[in-house]
């Protein structure tokens, strides 16, 4: 029985992956891109936060962030008025985006 319910759990997430990605693959508008990405990858996820990041030559610049517990949400349209950070391994976006991982940092 438990095997069942994953097997139908695993199920409903690929058909819900399906469906994130068709949707995305519509969208034109960068901006709306890139807060669906989020909000998407989030819902998916049960992430409380989440922030995107694009690549500007040897910095990462904040597109999208989104924070529940905090009340935070800034999104691509008006950008997020915070510092770039740079490409290299002493941040953890700057780790994930030089070295390709992903990092998943528990509640503390």
């Amino acid at each position: 029985m438990a095997t069942e319910r994953l097997d139908q759990d695993l199920e409903d997430r690929l058909r819900r992956l399906n469906e994130i990605g068709a949707a995305l693959s519509l969208e034109r508008d960068l901006h709306a891109l890139l807060e669906r990405i989020l909000l998407e990858t989030r819902r998916f996820t049960g992430a409380d936060a989440g922030t995107l990041y694009l690549v500007s030559g040897s910095k990462l610049t904040f597109e999208v962030a989104h924070n529940d517990s905090l009340k935070l949400a800034h999104d691509a349209e008006e950008g997020v008025d915070m510092l770039p950070v740079p490409l290299d391994e002493l941040s953890v976006s700057g780790y994930c985006a030089v070295t390709g991982e992903t990092l998943n940092i528990e509640d503390v």
